[in-house]
């Protein structure tokens, strides 16, 4: 049986109840967990930065002094960080999921599922696609 992975672990975090990501999220995540999503992806500093909806030099000022994502950007990146472990899951090898999120999908009209994830129904139609890939859909 495979190991599952989520959405905590791939930004770094021990947290495991709901609850705990929630105040983490609020409280604003560590610059850590962007250097961990982008490595983990191989993305660029510009893909994170378009994918999260954030500027690049919002993304290295913060880096540089350490400083805590607000609220909302910690939002988007724990949604993704969602997605990568689902992916990672449904693809079951974590270096092909991580091609799978950055190649043209023809289920996804032909966008790389990366570039969806600056909305939430992107995200929702990429879950959708890995969950039709995890359950033997087309996708």
């Amino acid at each position: 049986m495979a190991r599952t992975i989520d959405a905590a672990e791939i930004l770094g975090l021990s947290l495991r109840a709901s609850q705990g990501i929630i105040q983490e999220i609020r409280a604003g995540l560590p610059t850590k967990s962007l250097s961990l999503i982008e490595t983990r992806l191989g993305a660029t500093k510009a893909e994170l930065a378009a994918v999260l909806f954030i500027p690049e030099r919002t993304l290295q000022r913060r880096r540089t002094s350490h400083a805590r994502l607000r609220s909302d950007e910690s939002d988007r990146l724990y949604r993704l960080a969602k997605v990568v472990a689902h992916a990672i899951m449904a693809i079951g090898d974590e270096e092909r999921a991580m091609r799978w999120l950055r190649e043209p999908n023809r289920a996804l009209g032909g966008v790389t599922p990366l570039s969806l994830l600056d909305t939430e129904a992107g995200s929702e139609a990429v879950e959708d696609t890995l969950g039709a890939i995890q359950y033997g859909g087309v996708a």
